[in-house]
């Protein structure tokens, strides 16, 4: 009876163990993804529309998503033949759940609110110091 318990305790830390495993690996593949995708699309029109679309949605309801999606999986796989054995189902949820927390912790508040503009520092500090120079060159009547 002891080695049933022991077994069992052993079983259900080693899908603790591959579930945080898995959400880990599911939350940075899915930032690693929305970091490419801004990277590439930063300011492009479907980027702000996605950006609008999910700052729409209420932060509780987003807190919900990130507890009901995983839930409702690991609920889908137990009925499926799919994922018959728990490490598996585990495994799944848990990758699943950490897909969601790195979407939408991949869409930041303010990211789209301000339009940054991209200046050459170079010709900006040229121009700078050319009306420098023509400031000091007609205060001293060189012009």
């Amino acid at each position: 009876a002891a080695a049933a318990a022991l077994l069992g305790v052993s079983a259900l830390f080693l899908r603790l163990i591959a579930a945080t495993l898995a959400a880990v690996v599911g939350a940075v593949a899915s930032c690693s993804v929305a970091t490419v995708f801004h990277d590439r699309f930063y300011g492009a029109p479907i980027a702000r529309a996605i950006w609008i679309l999910v700052q729409m949605v209420p932060h509780p309801w987003a807190a919900a998503v990130v507890v009901l999606v995983p839930a409702g999986c690991a609920a889908a796989l137990s009925r499926r033949p799919v994922g018959k054995a728990p490490l598996s189902r585990c495994i799944l949820a848990a990758a699943v759940g950490g897909v969601v927390l790195g979407l939408l912790v991949s869409c930041p508040e303010g990211l789209y609110e301000d339009q940054v503009s991209d200046e050459d520092i170079h010709s900006r500090n040229a121009s700078a110091t050319d009306g420098d120079a023509a400031a000091s060159a007609s205060a001293s009547g060189e012009l």
